[in-house]
């Protein structure tokens, strides 16, 4: 909650990313821990992120998210699994 961490459904866990307000022109570089559960969201900011990017007293905003350091893959055949309880 209080790290520069946001979710994403679909890029690799791990992943360095910048987001956009488009609105304000505020940006932050985050990771990408863990994977969105919202639906229609691009982007699942934490606190921490969104009050840096200015979208904590709105909730949603439009942002433009801009891969910085993608996840490197090794060669060997390794593989993980995130698992989650959510009600």
């Amino acid at each position: 909650m209080h790290a520069m961490t946001a979710a994403h459904r679909t890029l690799p866990l791990g992943t360095i990313v910048r987001v956009t307000n488009l609105q304000t022109g505020h940006t932050a570089l985050v990771g990408l821990p863990t994977r969105s559960v919202h639906p229609g969201r691009v982007l699942d900011l934490s606190l921490a992120a969104a009050h840096k990017v200015d979208v904590y007293l709105p909730g949603v905003a439009e942002v433009r998210v801009e891969v910085m350091k993608p996840q490197r893959r090794s060669r060997r055949r390794e593989w993980a699994v995130q698992i989650g309880s959510l009600a």
